[in-house]
C-alpha cells in the first residue's frame, strides 16, 4: 500500500500517518484525482481503468488482479 501512496502523493510531507480499513487513496493523500490517475498510469504504462474510491486494500488486491506479480517485479508491466 505504501508504495501506490508514494505514486499519488511523492512528497512524505503530505502522505498519511495512519490508514483505516476503509480509507481509499483519494482520503489519504490531498493529491487531484487527476494528478493521481496520470501518475499511476505512468507507473504501470498504461490505464488499468483503476477506482479510486476502493478502499486502498481493494485497490492494492485490484492491481494485482490485472499485474500478477506486481509489486514484486522490478518491472511494473
Amino acid at each position: 500500500m505504501q508504495l501506490i501512496i508514494n505514486i499519488a502523493e511523492p512528497d512524505p510531507e503530505f502522505q498519511p500517518f495512519v490508514l483505516t480499513d476503509e480509507a481509499s487513496l483519494l482520503d489519504a493523500v490531498p493529491t487531484p484525482t487527476v494528478d493521481i490517475l496520470r501518475r499511476l498510469d505512468a507507473y504501470f504504462k498504461g490505464d488499468l481503468g483503476l477506482d479510486l474510491t476502493l478502499p486502498l486494500w481493494r485497490l492494492v488486491d485490484t492491481i494485482r488482479r490485472l499485474r500478477p506479480g506486481w509489486p514484486d517485479d522490478l518491472e511494473p508491466n
